[in-house]
């Protein structure tokens, strides 16, 4: 079985960007955005080729492994 995981440049990149277009949301609230709004944003996090956009065929452990990283921002 394949570790899930998540690229540290994709991490980087979104407190990047996070700093340098955000300053009234938290980053937590930043990154629960973009996995909403960006059709592509799992396959770029994760750095693999999933079949649908956002998070419809992620499997659960994709799922685990993102809302834990996404409350470690918290």
């Amino acid at each position: 079985m394949k570790t899930v995981k998540i690229q540290s440049a994709a991490a980087e990149k979104l407190v990047e960007n996070y700093i340098m277009c955000c300053d009234s949301a938290t980053l937590y609230k930043y990154v629960e955005l973009e996995s909403e709004s960006d059709p592509n944003f799992f396959r770029w996090l994760f750095g693999e080729d999933f079949d649908e956009d956002f998070d419809s065929n992620l499997t659960e452990a994709h799922k685990e492994y993102f809302l834990d990283f996404l409350n470690s921002l918290r």
